[in-house]
């Protein structure tokens, strides 16, 4: 069977694209905006086997069209919220005649849509994609991944916007939260190498990126690998905010704030201690509380992960405890409502003592209740995440995360940062950096030995972007 043609896909989207920071926000002018316009996985995929097409976030009149050109393999990346598009593109896949279809990302963890696929690829498929196809397993190459933030933003009207260059140093977990997939997708976490690390960071240096989004499930779980990063940020004179644990950021706050940290993404999770060790989160209140306190002292962005609907809530608990979370002062909170996902201790733990009664994979989103709560209705806790978000994402908070963005910057370098510099150059920088929020930039690769020219080069993909390859 030949695979000369292999197609990766994200779900089609059908108006907007997800916003990782505006869909946990109120839709008013006190809103920050990160839209995903790229999806890492596939661009990890494009990177590292140049020879396999990608296509990010496209209409399904735009997949439809895409499916024209003929493919032996097409394959989908997806989340489990995502499954139910997915399904549909598959069956769109197989009336065009596409003889194989693959399935990876998180969304394959459910074991109830196996059937649907020739083959899955559970965990980072690099290595399993190149044994597949015949190729020779190589070290993994980080691709550049600039992404652009904007604020405030009511609906898709942007006052300003910043780039930033976002980074993994390692993939994959070997923390056991019983609600997280990650234990079942990729349970070892596995270190990119240094150099392709550095070479991202250099790049995005060079093409003035100063803010780093670090978004491993947890940095600093391989400590040696975390050091040098850090290092060599500190060096590039990066500011950089990475996804980890509370008890990692607390361990190494001053090794970390002393080589440029600007804030971090944290998980709350609750504001009970039963709860906590439930769900095997290995972390104590007071100290989360103290490390909130003490990066808000240094004008650190704190930006928490909060979640509602576990076994003892109710309605008063709930508000009672969110109330407690808006007392930690964190710049940004997202509430999301617990949802049990196939592959976690979580999914089988609920569904044997409660029942999981919701069918559409859609609700599976950290938006909805679906299964039978012991105390809370699907409508109330809905409606408690609405209230949340009006309630911790006021004005005040948004200005209050505002001053302490720049006076962060102005106490490590001297300055407010430049999008902030009203003058010509801001006006034109900031016009045609809003322009970028709402295009689709081109697809940017480091060359290897698939790429023979370091040389920009486009090629032809869908959806008007191109690959353009630049020197290392």
């Amino acid at each position: 069977m030949s695979r000369d043609r292999i197609l990766f896909v994200t779900a089609y989207i059908d108006d907007e694209l997800y916003d990782y920071v505006g869909q946990y926000s109120p839709q008013s002018r006190y809103r920050d905006g990160f839209p995903r316009d790229i999806a890492y996985g596939l661009r990890f995929i494009k990177q590292n086997i140049p020879s396999i097409q990608i296509l990010e976030y496209p209409s399904p009149e735009e997949y439809k069209e895409v499916l024209k050109r003929g493919w032996d393999v097409v394959g989908f990346s997806f989340y489990m919220n995502e499954t139910e598009r997915v399904l549909r593109m598959i069956e769109w896949a197989r009336e065009a005649g596409v003889q194989e279809i693959w399935g990876g990302n998180y969304g394959v963890v459910n074991k109830y849509i196996e059937s649907q696929f020739d083959r899955r690829f559970i965990g980072y498929a690099e290595g399993q994609l190149q044994k597949a196809l015949g190729l020779p397993e190589t070290e993994i190459i980080h691709p550049p991944l600039p992404m652009r933030v904007a604020w405030p933003a009511p609906g898709k009207n942007y006052l300003t916007s910043y780039p930033v260059g976002v980074l993994f140093t390692t993939r994959g977990c070997s923390f056991k939260c019983t609600f997280c997939q990650s234990p079942a997708f990729a349970p070892r976490p596995v270190a990119i190498p240094f150099e392709n690390i550095n070479r991202v960071l250099e790049f995005y240096k060079s093409e003035g990126i100063r803010e780093i989004f670090l978004l491993d499930e947890n940095f600093g779980n391989i400590p040696k690998q975390a050091d040098k990063v850090i290092q060599r940020m500190g060096e590039l004179g990066l500011n950089w905010t990475p996804m980890t644990r509370g008890d990692l950021l607390n361990r190494n706050f001053d090794s970390w704030t002393k080589n440029g940290l600007s804030g971090a993404l944290m998980g709350v999770e609750s504001m009970n201690q039963e709860v906590l060790n439930e769900i095997k989160k290995k972390s104590a209140i007071e100290n989360m509380t103290n490390l909130v306190s003490r990066m808000n002292n240094q004008n650190l962005l704190t930006i928490g992960f909060y979640i509602i609907g576990f076994e003892t809530d109710t309605a008063e608990s709930v508000r009672r405890d969110l109330k407690a979370v808006a007392e930690l002062q964190l710049d940004l909170t997202q509430v999301c409502i617990l949802t049990p996902l196939p592959g976690t201790p979580l999914w089988d733990e609920i569904d044997s003592k409660y029942g999981i009664f919701e069918k559409d994979y859609e609700k599976y989103d950290a938006g909805h209740l679906v299964w039978n709560h012991p105390h809370l209705s699907p409508a109330e806790a809905r409606e408690i995440v609405d209230w949340s978000l009006d309630f911790l994402q006021s004005p005040r908070t948004f200005f209050r995360r505002f001053v302490k963005w720049q006076l962060h910057r102005v106490e490590k370098d001297g300055r407010l940062m430049a999008p902030f510099l009203l003058n010509r150059s801001f006006v034109k920088a900031n016009i045609n950096g809003l322009r970028r929020m709402n295009a689709r930039q081109p697809v940017v690769m480091f060359p290897n030995d698939q790429i023979a020219s370091a040389a920009p080069s486009p090629v032809s993909l869908s959806i008007q972007r191109a690959l353009k390859v630049i020197g290392a």
